[in-house]
């Protein structure tokens, strides 16, 4: 089980929740499959990359951002028709990656890729409700968040 525990501080922890929002440490890399493709023709897989991964429930998909996707190298595999937050259309790329947040067993899935607006630079996923239909997800509002893969 992945924990993270926020420093306590003169302000109540649930307000660093509240300000930060849920996020765990993560890991992209290629999938598996593409992995042993590359192999076999002979090139190295890329490093992973690591960054932050925010937890949205408002969202159907989890995203990644488009230059995680790029420095991947990972092939689209179609495009997904979606909805921005404000109810605009867009259709973005999919791709098939592993993820893995915290020391948790990496999730392999079909995630899109966006060019996030994010708060904190360091945020590259955001993890929807595709993924957390895979988790137990406890958000107790005293300091502790925890994710559990099933």
């Amino acid at each position: 089980m992945t924990e993270r525990d926020y420093p306590r501080s003169p302000r109540p922890p649930e307000w660093n929740l509240a300000a930060e929002g849920p996020e765990f440490p993560v890991r992209v890399t290629v999938h598996p499959a593409l992995a042993h493709e590359m192999r076999r023709r002979g090139d190295l897989p890329p490093d992973p990359v690591e960054g932050m991964a925010l937890i949205d429930t408002g969202a159907s998909q989890t995203l990644i951002h488009e230059r995680v996707i790029e420095q991947l190298g990972i092939p689209p595999m179609g495009l997904q028709r979606l909805r921005t937050f404000l109810g605009e259309p867009v259709a973005l790329s999919t791709h098939f990656v592993s993820l893995q947040l915290g020391d948790e067993k990496p999730w392999e899935g079909v995630v899109v890729a966006a060019p996030l607006a994010v708060k904190r630079p360091a945020t590259i996923v955001l993890v929807g409700r595709d993924l957390l239909r895979h988790a137990r997800f406890v958000y107790d509002g005293q300091g502790t968040i925890r994710i559990e893969l099933r």
